[in-house]
């Protein structure tokens, strides 16, 4: 059983990873496209780090299983949820602060 989770969680990882890394890069001149493809690319590179983080915390996990899949399902997209919020509400507030005091010093 552990098996078959494991492989469909690969599965959904990889299929994540090939979607998300299929975007084209819009035209250089096009700065506003550019700006939305480089927030894509940050978020689809989150997205891909709380599903590994995820995935690996599920498989460690030593707690008693529940019996439902449903169940197994809802945990392990609640917590990719939470991780993703969470690396976002970081992430992305830092990144931000840091390219503008880098305009400053320009």
């Amino acid at each position: 059983m552990k098996l078959i989770i494991l492989i469909t969680l690969v599965f959904i990882i990889f299929v994540s990873l090939q979607f998300f890394h299929t975007i084209k890069q819009p035209h250089p001149r096009l700065i506003y496209n550019l700006k939305i493809y480089t927030m894509k690319r940050k978020i689809s590179n989150i997205f891909t780090i709380s599903a590994i983080i995820t995935t690996i915390g599920f498989l460690m996990d030593g707690d008693v299983k529940e019996p439902s899949m449903t169940m197994r399902f809802t945990e392990f997209f609640a917590m990719m949820t939470m991780l993703f919020l969470a690396i976002s509400a970081i992430y992305l507030p830092i990144n931000s602060f840091t390219k503008k005091l880098q305009r400053v010093r320009q």
